[in-house]
């Protein structure tokens, strides 16, 4: 990619990766590694989640927390092992669009069941992109948690992912994830990222940047191997209509 190109992208990106203060408590659900997720300590009673690879501690803390029951989802695995009664499983991936052995959020949703006070999950390796930017039911989720993975770089689709979900919701919480051959895009920004939304109608008193939490928190998200340095993009000004005035970044 041109590095002009690939600047432009990156400063769009960010601008549209931006943590807000969290009107509620943030917990940590599931093992404090990977399968592990931060979210808002609001009442949940369905959880879909997607990419299990047999590993379901977050659905089991939601459980436990909430008594909340998750429809999970994985293609890749045959079963649950030792699956709870709360926990009911497909061997059925996640896409844009049905398949032989994968279908959409927005059918799932209907075949299944829906509430008020849902939340979604997602650890797909990349299918990401096109299954949230080709649904249409996110405003159904009070709360969302991805593993986003830039193994390759999409910049129209990326940056209209974003821009579809935080329409609706606002970015709470994110943490790098290792990537073993080359942790980061750039300087500052991983190649893998853990981002929790909570959706606009949840911020009673208004959305305000947060300037002052750590992007990993120690206390809350798992210290890997690779020591990330602390995100903190959006802390750079801000013009007087709340546009982040993102400077030139430096480039490995």
């Amino acid at each position: 990619m041109d590095h002009t190109v690939f600047f432009n992208f990156m400063r769009d990106l960010k601008k549209n990766i931006v943590p807000y203060k969290c009107p509620y408590n943030k917990i940590r659900i599931g093992n404090y590694a990977d399968g592990g997720y931060v979210i808002a300590d609001l009442p949940c009673n369905i959880c879909y989640s997607y990419g299990s690879n047999d590993e379901i501690s977050f659905e089991v803390g939601l459980y436990e927390k909430y008594k909340a029951k998750s429809y999970v989802f994985d293609h890749t695995i045959e079963n649950i092992t030792n699956k709870p009664d709360f926990i009911f499983f497909s061997k059925e991936g996640v896409s844009h669009v049905k398949t032989h052995d994968c279908d959409t959020i927005d059918n799932h949703v209907i075949k299944h069941d829906t509430s008020e006070n849902m939340l979604l999950k997602m650890d797909v390796e990349f299918s990401e992109w096109d299954v949230l930017l080709n649904c249409n039911s996110i405003d159904k989720f009070s709360q969302i948690v991805v593993e986003f993975h830039f193994y390759s770089l999409i910049p129209d689709v990326m940056i209209k992912v974003f821009k579809k979900i935080t329409e609706k919701f606002k970015i709470i919480h994110l943490h790098a994830n290792p990537h073993q051959i080359n942790p980061y895009i750039d300087v500052e920004f991983p190649r893998v990222i853990e981002i929790t939304f909570l959706r606009n109608d949840y911020f009673m008193n208004g959305f305000e940047v947060d300037m002052t939490s750590n992007f990993p928190d120690l206390e809350l998200d798992p210290v890997y191997a690779i020591p990330f340095r602390s995100m903190n993009w959006w802390r750079r000004q801000y013009d007087t209509s709340g546009i982040q005035l993102l400077r030139d970044v430096k480039f490995d």
